[in-house]
């Protein structure tokens, strides 16, 4: 159930937090639907909906998140003037143009909002697809998978996108169980991390682990801030010892055990002793024929969307790099690693500013990293999720410098 604690209840508030969590699920549940496009179309424009009927008129904003999207889609539209093949750069183009349309509308629709909100929403919209994976895969499939070390199937979606939607809850709530407030919402880790087990996603397993470390890490620096005391030596003694017995019965039981096997492929690959499975010898193979192009066409590339033109020609499977570093320096060039991440780093450098003032800057920090680490085994250039979590991540520093991120706190619970 929601509930909120703040000043004024609003109805239109509750509404749209649930279409908006039903549209952040949509991404992931209707991926592979033809219909899909279309659903984010009625959701988006009932969120706004919403959002006018709460403040009584139309408002409309245009900044940092609107100008690097448009300069972001002009750049790929142009591309295909020197594109292999023009069709995939104009397709991805309007992807953009479609996408900017779209996150405009939830951009209003939260402007005046806490980012507590979002997060909120990101964090249960992980658990709604945990638990519909469930349902879908049913429990007797997640058993065996869990059992035999072999990974769930690409059903109804990317089954590594399903794990990582499901690491990105588990973070965002352990983060807010210890930061901001505990609550039942914790409970609801328990199926995403099950999920997670289930889809053998390296990407997911990976997020966890860094996050729950620098999580911790965080959380014993400020209980030391209040001071060098027994209680806190004691605290943090006990919170090792928790960690490694929690790792240790991970790693010995069979949870992760198809997990960690894949996770072998990455270790050998790295320090070339040991077998590689051959997923990971392709995706080495992929970011390989990408840096290659990339020194051949080193300023423009090849054309935005063309990267699956490398691959189909080398290997026969029509598919992108599989790394968006990869993709966008043999598609774009220098000028469009550029004007992909240059948004990152100036995230980055403002929430570096203020993490230890704002509770939730380090969390934000936290995502944005993961989101850069996970770009080396995806291609996220022109996903709806990473947009999403973009015009999160900038509404966070719009609320930082107008000083507006202690009003309008939400409670899921």
């Amino acid at each position: 159930m929601l509930l909120y604690q703040q000043k004024q209840f609003s109805l239109s508030e509750l509404i749209q937090d649930i279409l908006t969590i039903l549209l952040y699920t949509s991404f992931t549940v209707f991926a592979s639907n033809k219909y899909g496009t279309v659903y984010m179309v009625i959701l988006t424009c009932l969120i706004y909906l919403c959002h006018i009927i709460r403040i009584g008129y139309i408002t409309f904003h245009f900044e940092t998140l609107h100008k690097y999207m448009l300069i972001w889609a002009l750049f790929i539209f142009s591309s295909s003037m020197w594109a292999i093949n023009s069709s995939y750069s104009i397709e991805k183009g309007a992807t953009i143009i479609e996408l900017l349309i779209c996150i405009t509308l939830i951009y209003e629709s939260y402007y005046y909002s806490g980012i507590h909100r979002l997060l909120k929403i990101l964090m249960w919209s992980g658990f709604i697809v945990s638990i519909y994976t469930i349902t879908f895969v049913g429990t007797a499939t997640l058993s065996t998978a869990l059992e035999t070390g072999v990974r769930l199937d690409n059903n109804y979606a990317n089954i590594n996108t399903i794990g990582m939607v499901a690491s990105t809850s588990v973070i965002i709530c352990i983060y807010f169980w210890l930061f901001i407030k505990k609550n039942l919402d914790i409970l609801f880790c328990i199926p995403s991390i099950y999920i997670i087990a289930a889809s053998g996603s390296r990407k997911a397993f990976i997020m966890l682990i860094i996050s729950l470390l620098i999580i911790t890490y965080l959380y014993m620096k400020k209980k030391s801030q209040n001071g060098i005391s027994i209680q806190n030596i004691v605290l943090i003694i006990l919170s090792i010892i928790l960690l490694t017995l929690a790792a240790f019965f991970l790693f010995q039981s069979d949870l992760f055990s198809g997990t960690l096997m894949r996770m072998d492929g990455i270790i050998n690959s790295i320090t070339g002793k040991g077998d590689v499975d051959s997923s990971t010898e392709l995706r080495a193979y992929f970011r390989m024929l990408g840096w290659s192009q990339f020194f051949k066409t080193p300023i423009l590339g090849i054309g935005i969307g063309n990267g699956r033109i490398l691959a189909l020609n080398s290997t026969g499977l029509d598919c992108y790099l599989h790394c968006n570093y990869a993709e966008l320096a043999a598609t774009g060039g220098i000028i469009g690693l550029v004007l992909y991440y240059w948004i990152y780093i100036k995230i980055f450098w403002i929430e570096m500013k203020f993490y230890t003032k704002e509770p939730l800057a380090a969390l934000i920090l936290l995502l944005v990293v993961l989101n850069l680490i996970m770009d080396y085994g995806a291609v996220s250039y022109y996903s709806k999720t990473t947009y999403f979590m973009l015009m999160v991540f900038l509404l966070h520093i719009n609320t930082l410098k107008n000083k507006r991120y202690n009003d309008n706190i939400l409670y899921l619970s």
